[in-house]
């Protein structure tokens, strides 16, 4: 047996939590794959190939707009059918809401023929309020999410193991119901880019270094000379975030601290890292 982790992690927690699972499962003697799904077309042409019947499959998005990021969707759309092989969902979330993403990934899951052992949604530091002193969600993942993180690693693979492990409903997962103003999947995403882009250039105070590229989760930015985005933008703002002259610049962000503490209040989703089995 295999167990794989697969990830999406433009601010890093994601991964963090990746690599907490990956490190259980090696503790506990089993062999590990570990996947980061980022760039244009994710690297995961050894799932597609060697995932097998009786593998487990953890698959681990962060929260944008109430859904997994596209990436996620798109890898697992795109898993071959696999009966026989187990799936565990998680997800990182900065505080304001969990949303429906672990169920959004449920469910392609539960249509690839994949039997669903748990979801988990693990609280994370907002990663739009990398400016503030304060931040939604400081700190986490901390200790305690991660002793969180690993009990769910263990609880996973014990009812793999299980004969009568009971197939967890992609609904389990569905905890948050319907989501206000939310007609669609990913409609809010592409929303709040037509709100959000196109983002600003200075081009006198950019050196063309090429951070704002190489720190592009979906390769979305080339020079030629200056920065030119792409329409794959997911919203991260990794290329303002590790800009060192400020020369890419969005008018959105000066309004994220007051809208992230709007919204924390409005969905009153509790501050917790929580598994589903």
């Amino acid at each position: 047996m295999t167990v794989w982790v697969a990830y999406f992690s433009p601010a890093g927690t994601t991964r963090q939590v990746a690599e907490i699972i990956a490190q259980e499962v090696e503790r506990r003697s089993q062999s590990v794959a570990l996947q980061d799904l980022a760039g244009r077309e994710p690297a995961a042409g050894r799932i597609y190939k060697d995932f097998s019947p009786g593998d487990v499959l953890f698959v681990g998005s962060p929260v944008y707009a109430h859904h997994p990021v596209p990436q996620v969707m798109e890898f697992l759309s795109r898993l071959p059918s696999a009966p026989g092989s187990f799936a565990a969902p998680f997800v990182t979330y900065g505080v304001v809401t969990s949303g429906r993403a672990l169920y959004d990934m449920a469910k392609i899951m539960d249509s690839k023929g994949l039997r669903l052992l748990g979801g988990m949604k693990v609280l994370a530091v907002h990663s739009l309020q990398w400016q503030s002193d304060d931040p939604a969600g400081k700190g986490h993942p901390d200790a305690e999410d991660a002793a969180r993180i690993q009990e769910f690693v263990r609880v996973i693979l014990k009812k793999k193991e299980s004969e009568k492990a009971e197939k967890l409903a992609p609904e389990a997962l569905d905890y948050n119901g319907e989501m206000p103003e939310e007609p669609s999947e990913g409609s809010r995403l592409e929303a709040l880019k037509s709100m959000t882009l196109p983002l600003e250039l200075n081009t006198e105070t950019c050196t063309q270094c090429g951070v704002c590229v190489d720190s592009c989760p979906v390769e979305n930015i080339v020079l030629s000379p200056y920065p030119e985005f792409d329409d794959r933008c997911i919203l991260c703002f990794n290329c303002i975030r590790f800009c060192e002259t400020n020369a890419v610049k969005s008018q959105t962000l000066k309004m994220v601290d007051s809208y992230i503490r709007e919204r924390m209040e409005f969905f009153n989703e509790p501050q917790e890292t929580r598994f589903f089995v």
